[in-house]
């Protein structure tokens, strides 16, 4: 979405108050050349969120998920190694 859009899209929508909105941009279009330029680098702005506790529990999510992973990973490795026992 460009800058005209996101504009056209704010006047048409009907309301009173912006309770919560998070919105991230680039101030110019990034390549493989130019990313680290700061401003190719993209921006975030938060309006009534809090990013730090939306990252702490985005990390907390992958950090279980990882664990559930290794879990079921270990489980397969016992069953297939006591399988080879059997044999």
């Amino acid at each position: 979405m460009n800058k005209e859009e996101l504009i056209n899209l704010l006047n048409v929508l009907d309301f009173e108050e912006v309770r919560s909105m998070t919105l991230t941009y680039y101030k110019k279009k990034p390549s493989k050349y130019n990313y680290n330029d700061e401003d190719y680098n993209p921006k975030t702005i938060c309006v009534g969120t809090d990013l730090e506790k939306l990252i702490i529990e985005n990390a907390e999510y992958s950090r279980q998920r990882d664990n559930d992973i290794y879990r079921e990973l270990e489980m397969i490795k016992s069953e297939v190694t006591n399988a080879k026992d059997k044999v």
